[in-house]
C-alpha cells in the first residue's frame, strides 16, 4: 500500500474470477485474466521496454528481486503433495 500511495508501486491482483477482486486487500491493479495470460503479456511488454531502451529498462529489478526472496523465505507457500489415485 505505501508503495501505491507514492506512486511506486502497488498490488496487482490476478484473477480469473470476478468474484475474488479485493477479497483479502484492496488491490491497486485488478486484472480479470489468468495467471499464465497475464505472465504471457507483462513479460513481452518488458522485452518490448528493452528493445526500446535496454539501459532504463529495467534497472530497478535487482532490489525487488532480493526483497521477493526475503518474502519467499519469511513466507513460504507450502503446496501439499497428493498421491496420484486410480479411478
Amino acid at each position: 500500500k505505501k508503495a501505491a500511495e507514492e506512486y511506486r508501486g502497488g498490488v496487482i491482483h490476478v484473477d480469473i474470477r470476478l468474484s475474488q477482486k479485493a477479497s483479502q486487500v484492496e488491490p491497486t491493479f485488478f486484472v480479470h485474466s489468468t495467471g499464465m495470460k497475464f505472465f504471457e503479456t507483462i513479460n513481452a511488454e518488458i522485452r518490448s521496454q528493452r528493445a526500446k531502451d535496454p539501459f532504463q529498462a529495467g534497472l530497478n529489478t535487482g532490489a525487488w528481486l532480493q526483497r521477493k526472496r526475503e518474502l519467499q523465505d519469511e513466507f513460504p507457500v507450502k503446496v501439499p503433495f497428493f498421491p496420484t489415485e486410480t479411478v
